[in-house]
């Protein structure tokens, strides 16, 4: 079976009917693509945003494509409804609704897609696993009580912490040693395996079984304890014999030089006189053993003869016979640790009920593979009967099995889009070969052929150069498909005098031999910087410009961006840039803990734990946080009372540390020892400053897990050593105004810049410096991944995979070159390692497939010299139809001037206002009268003296404050008013008062007080609440109504109109209000709305004390009271709502005929038999009045 043909894709005749893989190649519009296609499902085939799937793999390409998604349909929606599309998208999609008389219909789904967007399933990939996992429980067997944790680092440390006990504490003194000596640490088997755990897919490679290495370890031992006797009685013997045997040239003195022969006697002096065998042993023992002395000897010449000679070899070849078995035996626990990490880590996950973000990919994929898998898969297709899968070379075999398992069936429109040339992540578990595996399914394949993005100049220099190689990928499925510059204006850039072209090399120069990889980071660096700084120059001048497309400006560092391959070289850049004056800023995925500052704050933090160590304070104080010239830590050492004062000093801060926490510790240090003036002083201060506040930060939340110095030093001694960063570790950026951009190539995919340098692309380098395992794809069995850590095939998988990692540098290469808008600066010559670097494949590569690539460009490599170098890419530049320049390294120490500006002095604004508040907003009576925004039941809330409480055991005495006040509240709101049962409300009081913190000894006089207070008298008429049943009333009733523009001036005004009716007491208080202008919502609670005789009450409960004796709460004490709380204007806000309410709900609502009036009772005051009115304040506001409320607040 032969994959479907690649065609150019045109975006309506796509079908949606089919999977589909999309090559996107840089440039091309894929996201475009994507948000047409959406379009297109939800317009032409009436799908809704929720069946809608579109999975991408970060967060904040969701986002993106979230809002890329909203605006393509409103634009669409737009150009439906005016007729005026924004694009030849959307014009094409008017003209076919038109055509099929579908504009109504199209608009109605245009516009239903857009007013429910909010529910659009639009996922990262591990989000749409979540999502399914959570609504399909029963199907996939997840568990509902699930916690999410994204970092699973603590788990694994647990399980290797425990596996290294284990093996460690059953093993013998000499393999511990050795495991010691080989720096091996719980911290390093947890990095080595992290990156293989969590991944059913791979195959580990079986580590042949070891020999007894406990006899292998008896036979060391044993010639150990010989030769080292021998050597200990005979030392004096043995050296002279050899020194004499050298200095009368017996031995040969270019193997044996009498002068380093000492150095050799030293190293067999210190591993002799050791107790303990360990390995290795002396390099140059093996130099002592017979075979080699007889080679060593001069023709001739008698041999030397000791015992010491003749034991040798068995310690030298015993020696190496177990360093092999512990290698071997070490690859076998890392083998062991990888296949226990993946049983134990989902027991121990399931335990504690928590979930890591490759269980959610993995818990699907089983519940997909299970017996309950296709019902499943039905589910999920049913759910989301089309899917839009972006990013799709980033995929890995559990997730290409998830999205091949449910679309199966091959008939629903899914689109895998990507581009291969583009899988650059294989360390983070991207497996391109998934997404090679993916064309086989798919129904159809299409590339877009258009870049939007670069010059034409430069499109046309990209092509020739991936052209030039008949397999230009190394891997033959993926192939190099030329692209066009699209028709549409763009701006230029313009450089005066500049003779350069789009695409340009520039040539190291050579003596004939290859640099040093570090002479030509250093001289790549400086031109890099040279060409930058003359840019600038330049456009200080008004000479470097980009014009065109509404663009007409100078270019800024802000436009320039160097694209490196390490952090190493990132750094040689920037330390290049500084010292020319130009401003420089790293972007990319640097984690914090590999800075110099988080090295140094360890030194510092290590000292205030254990102050009573003086070499950590030592230590400490030598870093340049603490700021100290070398004179000064000398002069310490012999001022006793200075060097005290400093042991003090770290005393104290650990005082702080332990009392008070990190963060007050960390800021008294920064403060006393000024370190925030002494590192801005730094050329580079920002960015060291940036980051030890960012590991202050990421210290901090650490310390809530472990809070005391021990266990948060020990985190972050073990984050530093750590290689993988999470993301709040990542580095954050100090500015990025106008500076360069210095990018890791890996993260500047996805972005572009107008002006690119890749100073660094003969870089060769395939391997970490402690990279040992090798991941490789077996062609032979569908591309399965197989780890090898040792053994017999290890060289070989070991070739394998520097081929794939080579392949992948070649797709390192490609994004690194599509990146620029308008130039693309290349650094290239004759460096050693350059053979198997990506541009060498490209460039001096062979010119058909060869079976060993890395071997045939060894040999291609060798035979290059300067003129080899310089004619090929001459050669090159002729094929690339004049779009590239080949010009000689250009280095000068010129600097950077930039326009001379006029910085006016900054002054502090002052502003008017007290607050600043949104201009719409959730509005209440408290907003209006205390400042506050939130509106919920008035209590007694005030301050007061316990002093003034009444001693006497009265409802005067009873407790103040809010708690009190929502008691009562709360008494009033539960308790049925027609209800005689004393019982039940003495419980009812009971379970409030306790409720509240309130003394249980309060019920009879709460109960007491109720009765009374329901019995009350309200207006002289028998208006009681005792006879107002649950069906006439409504408690606690919210409102909200609409607010617009109200002014504090134009409320002052209306309740100032004496014609309104408003007491003197209230208008006066008014002038009292202060309060922004109100737009948005008034809300608010009223406490009772009741219904008697015809007519609807409103009732307000106030806990308020006002005095101990009856007479306090009269009708002239209760007037002042309203004035001075503003309640008035409470009751008219509630007498609105009710107004309104009323208005809506009664056919024949009439305000004069329906509304009895307001009742604002003060419950202390009420209920007494010898002051009956007291306590009850009345009033109905005037019709009037309401309505001119009603009015004035729209």
């Amino acid at each position: 079976m032969n994959a479907p043909v690649i065609q150019e894709l045109d975006l309506f005749s796509a079908p949606l009917e089919s999977i589909s893989l999309i090559e996107a190649s840089a440039g091309t519009g894929k996201t475009w693509t994507i948000t047409g296609l959406y379009v297109r499902l939800i317009a032409e085939e009436g799908y809704r945003v929720e069946q809608v799937l579109v999975v991408t793999y970060t967060k904040a390409a969701t986002a993106e494509l979230r809002e890329r998604i909203r605006r393509r349909l409103a634009e669409a929606l737009a150009g439906m409804a005016d007729g005026k599309p924004v694009d030849e998208f959307c014009r094409t999609l008017v003209e076919r609704a038109r055509v099929n008389d579908q504009q109504r219909v199209v608009m109605r789904r245009l516009q239903t897609a857009i007013r429910n967007f909010d529910e659009a399933a639009i996922f990262t990939i591990h989000g749409f696993c979540q999502r399914v996992l959570t609504e399909s429980a029963f199907e996939s067997g997840m568990a509902f009580e699930t916690e999410l944790a994204p970092d699973e680092s603590g788990f694994i440390q647990e399980i290797v912490d425990d596996f290294w006990r284990r093996e460690t504490a059953d093993g013998s003194s000499l393999w511990t040693r050795y495991l010691a000596d080989k720096g091996q640490t719980p911290d390093v088997w947890r990095q080595a395996v992290s990156p293989h755990l969590d991944k059913p897919y791979l195959e580990v490679t079986p580590i042949p079984e070891c020999e007894d290495d406990e006899l292998i370890e008896q036979s060391f031992l044993d010639a150990f304890d010989k030769v080292r006797a021998n050597w200990l009685d005979c030392r004096e013997e043995i050296t002279g014999l050899l020194i004499n045997a050298a200095t009368d040239k017996t031995l040969k003195n270019n193997i044996y030089r009498p002068e380093a022969l000492p150095l050799w006697f030293d190293d067999f002096d210190e591993y002799f006189t050791e107790l303990d065998a360990s390995l290795p042993t002396p390099e140059k023992l093996a130099k002592l053993r017979r075979q080699e002395l007889e080679k060593g000897t001069a023709k001739g010449k008698p041999v030397p003869q000791h015992l010491f000679f003749t034991l040798c070899p068995d310690l030298v070849e015993a020696a190496e016979k177990l360093a092999d078995i512990y290698q071997l035996k070490l690859i076998g626990e890392l083998a062991l640790l990888i296949e226990e990490c993946n049983a134990e880590l989902p027991r121990r996950k399931s335990t504690l009920g928590v979930m890591s973000y490759n269980d959610l990919l993995n818990r699907l994929a089983e519940a997909l593979r299970s017996q309950q898998g296709n019902r499943l898969a039905t589910v999920i297709r049913d759910r989301y009967p089309a899917a839009l899968i972006d990013e799709f070379q980033d995929t890995d075999p559990v997730q290409y099995q998830i999205f091949r398992a449910v679309y199966a069936t091959g008939k629903q429109p899914v689109f895998y889009v990507g581009d291969p040339k583009q899988a650059i992540y294989a360390f983070r578990g991207a497996d391109v070969f998934s997404y090679l595996q993916a064309r086989w399914q798919a129904a159809n394949q299409y590339t877009l052929a258009v870049n939007h993005r670069s010059s034409p100049q430069l499109i046309e220099a990209v092509n020739a150069l991936f052209l030039r190689s008949p397999h230009p990928f190394l891997i033959g499925e993926i192939k190099y498909h030329p692209v066009q510059a699209a028709t549409k204006a763009r701006p230029s850039l313009i450089v005066k005098g500049d003779g350069s072209n789009a695409f340009s090399f520039a040539l190291i120069p050579s003596d004939g031999k290859p640099l040093s990889k570090e002479i030509a980071n250093n001289l790549a660096a400086l031109a890099t910087v040279t060409e930058i700084v003359r840019l600038l120059n330049l456009a200080s001048a008004g000479m470097a410009r980009i014009v065109g497309a509404g663009q007409d400006r100078n270019i800024n560092g802000g436009d320039i961006a160097v694209l490196v391959p390490t952090h190493r070289q990132g750094s040689l850049i920037q330390e290049a840039l500084a010292r020319r004056g130009v401003p420089a800023v790293r972007q990319g995925q640097d984690n914090v803990f590999t800075s110099n500052e988080a090295l140094e704050l360890e030194r510092i933090l290590s000292g205030i734990a254990e102050p009573q160590r003086e070499s950590r304070i030592r230590s400490a104080l030598a870093t340049e946080l603490s700021g100290l010239d070398a004179t000064t830590l000398f002069g310490l050492q012999n001022d006793e009372v200075a060097w005290e004062r400093r042991i003090f000093d770290f005393s104290g801060y650990r005082e702080i540390w332990l009392a008070r926490g990190f963060m007050p510790m960390f800021r008294r240090w920064l403060e006393e020892n000024g370190v925030v003036e002494r590192l801005l002083g730094y050329p580079d201060g920002e960015r060291r400053l940036t980051n030890l506040l960012h590991l202050a930060e990421l210290l901090q939340v650490e310390s809530r897990n472990k809070p005391g110095p021990d266990g948060l030093l020990g985190w972050f001694s073990r984050s530093i050593r750590d290689t993988e960063a999470a993301d709040e570790a990542l580095l954050r950026l100090e500015s990025d105004a106008e500076r360069v951009k210095i990018v890791t190539i890996h993260t500047s995919k996805g972005l572009e810049y107008p002006i690119v340098f890749c100073p660094f692309l003969w870089d060769g380098n395939l391997w970490k410096k402690e990279e040992s395992a090798a991941l490789f794809h077996d062609q032979g069995r569908n591309f399965q991944p197989v780890l090898t850590l040792g053994g017999p095939d290890y060289e070989a998988h070991r070739h394998k995979a520097s081929l794939e990692k080579l392949a992948e540098k070649l797709r390192l290469l490609y994004v690194a070159l599509t990146r620029a808008k308008h130039r693309c600066h290349v650094v290239w010559g004759q460096v050693s390692g350059m053979e198997s670097s990506a541009l060498a494949w490209l460039l001096h590569g062979p010119s058909a497939m060869v079976d060993d690539p890395l071997e045939a460009m060894a040999g291609l490599c060798k035979a290059l010299d300067q003129t080899v170098i310089e004619k090929t890419l001459q050669d090159f530049a002729e094929q690339a139809l004049g779009t590239v320049s080949v010009v000689d390294l250009q280095i000068d120490d010129t600097g950077y001037s930039p326009i001379a500006t006029d910085t006016p002095d900054l002054q502090v604004c002052n502003f008017s206002r007290p607050y600043l508040r949104p201009a719409w907003r959730m509005t209440s009576f408290s907003a209006l009268t205390r400042g506050r925004h939130n509106e919920g039941q008035d209590f007694d809330s005030a301050d007061h003296d316990p002093r003034d409480q009444p001693q006497d055991h009265t409802f005067f005495a009873f407790p103040r404050g809010a708690d009190a006040g929502r008691c009562l509240h709360s008494v009033f709101e539960e308790w049925e008013f027609t209800s005689t049962d004393r019982i039940a409300l003495e419980g009812l009081v009971r379970r409030k008062l306790k409720a509240h913190a309130i003394d249980a000894n309060w019920t009879d006089i709460v109960a007491d007080s109720v009765q009374n207070i329901l019995a009350t008298d309200l207006n002289g008429n028998g208006l009681k609440l005792v006879d107002v049943g649950s069906e006439n009333r409504l408690a606690e009733l919210e409102f909200t109504y609409p607010l617009n523009n109200l002014s504090v001036q134009g409320l002052k005004r209306l309740l100032g109109e004496k014609s309104l009716g408003l007491p003197k007491e209230f208008i006066s208080a008014a002038e009292c209000l202060a309060f922004e202008m109100a737009n948005g919502f008034m809300k608010g609670f009223i406490d009772l709305i009741f219904e008697a005789g015809g007519r609807y009450y409103i009732i307000d409960y106030k806990s308020n004390w006002l005095g101990p004796m009856p007479q306090d709460y009269a009708a002239s004490h209760l007037l002042h009271a309203m004035a001075r709380e503003h309640y008035y204007l409470q009751y008219l806000i509630y007498t609105l709502a009710l107004h309104r309410y009323l208005n809506l709900r009664l056919p024949d609502y009439t305000y004069d005929v329906h509304f009895g009036g307001v009742f604002y009772l003060f419950l202390r005051g009420m209920g007494h038999k010898d002051a009956p009115n007291c306590g009850i304040f009345w009033d109905r506001p005037s019709k009037e009045l309401i309505s001119a409320l009603n009015g004035l607040l729209g």
